[in-house]
């Protein structure tokens, strides 16, 4: 019995097939469709936190565990214009276990909108402003919004 054995020019063929296979298989899945719903916002309050929340065995280890609002009072000036005051505090840890209670780092911004709540795209939305609380600490921010007609607003913290 003779063995047959492909040619060089063979094997490449077959490998730029495998390859092009390969290439439209890929391409295939790249351009899935799917649904987009629009977020349900109607919940969210004048003052959010984000992520990261990370979970652990005793609690969270969320800067929302640390920080409090002690108040956010909104103005408009005689201009016109929106002026946000908050003031923010690490109130330190909140298990009998957890006596370090570290300096948290945040970033704050605020976004402004025409309607109460966030249903819309933001009229005008700040830079974000870096900050570091130590235990027991209180910093109040100001937020000036640039753009008459604001009417809501919401405050967006996160880690920094």
């Amino acid at each position: 019995m003779k063995k047959i054995q492909p040619t060089t020019g063979q094997v490449k063929n077959l490998c730029s097939y495998f390859a092009a296979l390969a290439a439209v298989a890929t391409l295939a899945a790249c351009h899935t469709v799917s649904n987009v719903q629009r977020a349900d916002v109607s919940g969210e309050g004048s003052t959010v936190f984000v992520r990261p929340d990370s979970f652990s065995v005793f609690g969270t280890k969320s800067a929302r565990e640390y920080i409090e609002i002690v108040y956010e009072k909104a103005e408009r000036d005689d201009n016109g214009f929106v002026k946000l005051s908050v003031g923010v505090r690490n109130r330190g840890g909140t298990h009998f276990w957890d006596d370090k209670a570290p300096t948290v780092r945040l970033g704050a911004e605020a976004a402004f909108y025409k309607t109460r709540g966030p249903d819309s795209a933001p009229l005008w939305k700040s830079n974000r402003k870096a900050i570091a609380l130590q235990r027991g600490e209180t910093t109040h921010l100001v937020f000036d919004c640039p753009v008459k007609g604001a009417i809501g607003y919401q405050v967006v913290f996160s880690d920094y």
